[in-house]
């Protein structure tokens, strides 16, 4: 709640029913205006992730107005880098991650960028 009434963190359940059990999460941070999401192994594949990644950035894009949204995963995170993807983010290469782990690492990562006026798969995804 504290994120929602600041801005500085938005999060959304992944859910089939109201109330339902939680199959998800996607979030969004201002700070480093980069979203990250994840979804139980037994939903995965059927193209939940991806609508809600693409919800998501339609309400960001329409409300909050940001230029661009950043998205990054560890590398090998084929799953991760197949929702950026589909939901029209642009590969900019890999590198450390952005975000520090819990045992204070930036570990190498995928870094992605989608832009509200080009929403289009791209080629030259490494998975």
């Amino acid at each position: 709640p504290n994120g929602w009434a600041s801005g500085a963190e938005l999060t959304w359940a992944i859910r089939f029913a109201a109330r339902g059990p939680l199959r998800g999460a996607i979030g969004w941070r201002s700070e480093g205006n980069d979203i990250g999401y994840w979804l139980g192994a037994p939903y995965r594949g059927n193209g939940f992730m991806t609508e809600a990644v693409v919800s998501v950035a339609d309400y960001l894009f329409s409300g909050l107005s940001p230029r661009s949204i950043a998205w990054e995963c560890i590398v090998g995170n084929d799953a991760s880098a197949h929702v950026a993807r589909a939901a029209g983010f642009r590969y900019t290469g890999s590198g450390a991650s952005r975000l520090t782990f819990r045992d204070g690492s930036h570990p190498d990562a995928w870094h992605g960028l989608l832009t509200p006026d080009d929403r289009e798969r791209k080629p030259g995804w490494p998975a």
